[in-house]
């Protein structure tokens, strides 16, 4: 079994699939209405890349100091 390794990936659950959201027209036919949702968390960006990006670091993270 081949365990493939991806960096497109949610940034804040880990997940690697999403799906366009979509509405349905007067017509009756579905277009995608340009925002991109996770599949796992659920939460909506605007692109794949906002989707994928870095992740979100604390901003009051200290890195901890040596003693010495």
């Amino acid at each position: 079994m081949v365990n493939y390794k991806t960096i497109y990936k949610c940034r804040g659950c880990g997940t690697t699939s999403y799906k366009r959201l979509m509405e349905r027209q007067a017509s009756g036919a579905w277009q995608p209405t340009g925002p991109y949702q996770c599949t796992g968390c659920r939460n909506v960006f605007a692109t794949l890349r906002a989707w994928w990006g870095e992740p979100k670091r604390p901003t009051d993270f200290q890195p901890s100091q040596m003693p010495g």
